[in-house]
């Protein structure tokens, strides 16, 4: 049964040589790595979806913080909080780890490029994802100093 999950990884260096879709590739080989580990197929999409919208870190300091602050949250408070907080996650992620070089997106994109024909170096990406990056990061934040007040927490 181990063969069969370290066969996952001849399966990405053929996609990869074959100049497949690079998200294709990995997304299609974890989920065949998931199965013949025994998981069920609505477990291994689920987990894989999980992975992009889970704020485990983010969400309870927030909350806490936000606690010290107010005293006595309400429910609605606390949803809003964990809404802002996933988008905080969200937004650092989408838009800030284009900004390194060898992160995952990055490799992605020059190897879809690659794989159509068009040289392109990792660092020329990283530069051209700055100006995003820093307009996201200050949209963002004046959106989170708007709900340091409580009003504006709970109207927004």
């Amino acid at each position: 049964m181990e063969w069969l999950l370290l066969a996952s990884i001849p399966l990405i260096v053929l996609g990869f040589a074959l100049k497949i879709n690079p998200f294709l590739v990995v997304t299609l080989v974890g989920i065949y790595a998931g199965l013949v580990s025994g998981f069920d197929f609505v477990k291994v999409v689920s987990d894989i979806g999980k992975s992009f919208v889970d704020n485990r870190l983010i969400a309870p300091m927030a909350e806490a913080a936000a606690k010290l602050k107010f005293k006595n949250l309400t429910h609605k408070d606390s949803q809003k909080i964990k809404a802002f907080s996933a988008g905080t996650d969200n937004v650092a992620v989408f838009f800030g780890e284009d900004i390194f070089i060898a992160v995952h997106s990055i490799l992605f994109i020059k190897a879809f490029y690659e794989s159509n024909g068009i040289i392109v170096e990792p660092l020329h990406l990283s530069v051209w994802a700055i100006p995003t990056g820093i307009s996201a990061l200050i949209i963002h934040c004046s959106r989170l100093y708007l709900i340091k007040d409580r009003k504006k927490l709970i109207k927004g």
